[in-house]
């Protein structure tokens, strides 16, 4: 990918004879624009922003588009957002402008299927099309037209290089969250693509992206009475990333929801069915002061509502498990950030649909755990000393830091010259039982540093990274010095041996590049 040429358009008024206005949409196309600046760092004269002002006429808007179609380049993505309203005629679906006549719909309005076309046009490879349209017809009452439903012209318009993400289905709402001024769905799209959707190596899937969205949104709506269901349509091979500056998730936030006055934040819910059976799995932060059973009323309530939830983290889950309720519900409860981070988790709970096939159950948790509403839950009798013993053990960034880079260089040197003294067998320059004698030597001191390295204090988390990729690098640098020692001289035979130290050397330099990337990424 080369680069991301992105069209926002955020439409808040209109013409009053014909409909409402919607001012939240303004917050919803500058917070997306300040994500794409500051988290995807799209230069500004890569992102056109419609609706400063919170009109978006037409003409204007069908410019833009076209600039978009004719100004991106074949490894491009081509990123296209609104936001307002929309509707349907002849069942056509349609975005409305500020000067947008409900009676001339389709002389003033711009039709899914034109905006798809114009952007056809264009050399990009890929192609994202995000629609927020805030209601499904409930504030179009005026209008000549039915509610905005893009369910169908995703599966009929969607073609090859093309992703369609869509607020919610035909017949939903898409809400508005008042306490944030924003629309539910733009709202959890800006956070996924800030770092709270799962980040890879090379950044943000939008596979990532749909489930942290989706899982999100259908989450919010259960726990405020309502229905709201992301719709995603996807025409390519394999995915588009969105790479981003800062990937930590900021559980910060999380933590001020729940000093605000809210009893728990759910911080992640995942979807891992299989063919046999429909699984959920969430994190959740609880208030420090609650008491066990006030923490067991919310185990209650949390597992009922996902018992019921509809998100997937694909479309063959989809497919498989759509309109069914879950099999298995695991929750997984901390009482702060470090507790998510460390997995140190003070209860665990488990529920099981007892009319499930028998084939695909889990095993109960047995006699040791606490029943209620046929969930089991685990109180971790050593919650606070796993606390205790990391915070303890968890050092100073300087301390670590310090620490890895004496081992890198240590360890580093050694394995250099265990590839020297290889290549130099190879090539006749030294003997097989020379190349024995010298690394047998050498390994008494990497397997030294080695184990030392398993002694370090636990990184902080602004480190972590880093921390990671240097062990995944000790580990490989100690396999090095286990093919070529007199201990192991029988082993292996000798096409194993060299086998297995090639993919080794291959593996050193890999990882040693990665650990290069994440030492250039320390702030």
């Amino acid at each position: 990918m080369n680069k991301i040429l992105s069209l926002v358009t955020s439409v808040c008024k209109y013409r009053p004879e014909y409909n409402s206005d919607l001012p939240w949409c303004h917050k919803d196309g500058k917070e997306l624009e300040n994500v794409l600046k500051h988290s995807l760092n799209i230069p500004d004269h890569d992102i056109r922003f419609l609706g400063e002002d919170k009109t978006v006429y037409r003409e204007e808007f069908l410019r833009n588009l076209r600039y978009v179609a004719d100004n991106s380049d074949i490894y491009d993505t081509v990123l296209f957002y609104f936001t307002g309203h929309g509707t349907s005629l002849n069942n056509k679906n349609y975005i409305m402008l500020s000067d947008t006549a409900v009676d001339l719909i389709e002389d003033t309005a711009v039709s899914i299927e034109y905006i798809l076309n114009t952007l056809n046009r264009s050399k990009a490879k890929n192609k994202v099309l995000i629609i927020d349209s805030c209601h499904s017809g409930i504030y179009l009452g005026k209008s000549a037209g039915g509610a905005f439903n893009l369910d169908v012209e995703i599966e009929s318009l969607v073609s090859e290089g093309w992703t369609i993400f869509a607020s919610c289905k035909g017949n939903e709402v898409s809400w508005i969250w008042p306490e944030k001024e924003m629309s539910v769905f733009t709202y959890y799209l800006c956070e996924g693509l800030r770092g709270k959707a799962k980040v890879e190596e090379q950044g943000i899937s939008l596979e990532n992206l749909r489930t942290y969205v989706t899982s999100n949104v259908s989450m919010w709506a259960l726990e405020n009475n309502k229905t709201q269901t992301p719709n995603f349509k996807s025409e390519r091979v394999g995915t588009v990333y969105f790479k981003i500056n800062n990937p930590e998730i900021n559980l910060l936030e999380v933590m001020e929801e729940i000093e605000k006055g809210h009893k728990y934040s759910i911080t992640e819910i995942e979807d891992i069915s299989h063919a046999g059976a429909k699984r959920y799995s969430c994190k959740i932060i609880i208030k420090k002061e609650l008491t066990k059973y006030e923490v067991y009323e919310i185990i209650e309530n949390i597992t009922s509502k996902v018992k019921t939830a509809q998100f997937y983290r694909n479309d063959l889950s989809k497919k498989r498990w759509k309109d069914t309720r879950a099999h298995i519900v695991w929750l997984y409860i901390g009482r702060d950030i470090e507790d998510i981070k460390n997995s140190n988790w003070n209860y665990r709970t488990q529920w099981i649909d007892t009319n499930m096939d028998e084939k695909f159950k889990v095993s109960s948790w047995g006699a040791n755990c606490d029943r209620i509403s046929g969930i089991e839950i685990v109180n971790n009798k050593d919650y606070e000393y796993m606390k205790k013993f990391f915070k303890e053990n968890t050092g100073e960034e300087r301390e670590v830091l310090n620490l890895l880079n004496k081992y890198l260089d240590i360890m580093t040197h050694h394995a250099e010259l265990a590839i020297k003294y290889y290549r130099s067998s190879k090539e006749g320059k030294i003997s097989e039982d020379e190349l024995f004698e010298q690394i047998t030597l050498l390994e008494k001191e990497v397997t030294s540093i080695f184990i030392k390295t398993s002694d370090m204090p636990f990184p902080p988390e602004e480190i972590k990274e880093f921390d990671e990729a240097c062990h995944l690098l000790f580990g490989t640098i100690h396999n090095l010095f286990l093919y070529y020692t007199e201990k192991n001289r029988k082993t292996w035979k000798r096409e194993n041996r060299d086998w297995l130290m090639n993919a080794d050397i291959e593996r050193y330099y890999k990882d040693l590049e990665k650990v290069q990337e994440k030492k250039r990424n320390l702030r």
